[in-house]
């Protein structure tokens, strides 16, 4: 019988594994609280670098402009040291965990934004939620 229980609570811990990973929270000038999980600089496979904060949220991915809400007001967390840095493309990654029976599942939607020569940033259009 305890082999049984052991088996079934190694079945669990190992469904679990997916879970969110740790965040801290961050309440910006807005007023708004967010689940921020990393900020920092990033280098892809073509040399190119951006700033990228990656953050948890509750709301719906389908939500595209809250979504987009969301984005602008975190951007404003990473848009100083982009600029320090010198580099010309920021990512705001949303990620939701939406709860399952056993497990959790991931998606995310990202938002870029793009500096300008005139040194404003505009938000490229949003690419669809990946799972």
């Amino acid at each position: 019988m305890m082999k049984k229980a052991f088996a079934a609570a190694v079945l669990l811990a190992f469904l679990a594994c997916d879970a969110p990973p740790a965040f801290v929270e961050k309440r910006l000038p807005s007023g708004k609280t967010y689940k921020v999980q990393h900020a920092g600089q990033v280098q892809f496979d073509g040399g190119a670098k951006a700033m990228l904060l990656l953050y948890q949220t509750e709301r719906p991915l389908a939500d595209r402009r809250g979504m987009e809400a969301e984005a602008r007001d975190l951007f404003t967390l990473i848009q100083p040291e982009a600029e320090r840095l010198g580099l010309k493309l920021a990512i705001v990654q949303a990620n939701s965990y939406p709860k399952g029976i056993l497990f959790e599942a991931k998606a995310s939607f990202g938002f870029e934004f793009e500096q300008q020569p005139d040194g404003s940033w505009n938000l490229k259009q949003p690419n669809s939620p990946s799972h």
